[in-house]
This record gives structure tokens, sequence and C-alpha cells, in this order.
């Protein structure tokens, strides 16, 4: 199970957290993101569950592709605001 959490529905910061024993325990699991507002939305690969992303409502879109080992921000237009899900294909 994954959880994009956020101090406030607006806010400056945002992270997303990741359970593996169906929500008992949470870790972070966004590692050297750094959100520069509400996280927003995740979206895994349907069939590679080492592909997962996220964004955040100010429009960043972080990605990884091993697990979470590493991960990049893939930036869209500079003028794109609330951004509210993404999806993978």
């Amino acid at each position: 199970m994954y959880a994009c959490l956020s101090p406030a529905a607006r806010s400056r910061d945002g992270s997303l957290y990741r359970s593996q024993d169906l929500g008992k325990t949470w870790q972070r699991f966004d590692h050297s993101v750094k959100a520069h507002s509400t996280m927003m939305s995740v979206g895994l690969h349907p069939r590679d569950p080492q592909q997962v992303y996220c964004t955040t409502r100010g429009g960043q879109v972080f990605g990884t592709q091993d697990g979470g080992t590493t991960w990049h921000e893939y930036p869209l237009p500079s003028h794109v605001q609330d951004v509210y899900v993404v999806a993978c294909a």
C-alpha cells in the first residue's frame, strides 16, 4: 500500500510512504525527493512493480524505476498547476 502525505491540502511539503504489511507499519518511500507542494497522487506500473511515480499539486512528477533506490524528477511545463493524478501505462 502507498500513501501520499502532506501537512495540509495546500502546503509546501509532501512525501510518499509505503506499507508492505497491509498498513501495520509505514516507511518513507520517496528517498531524496523534495516536494515543493502537497503530494497528491501515486501511480504504479501495471506490469513492473519497480516503477512507481508520484505527483505534487504544484506540478512536480517524481519517479523510480528501481523500486525506490533512486528517484528522478520529470518536470512538467512551468505553467502547470493543480496536478491531481498520475497513471502509468
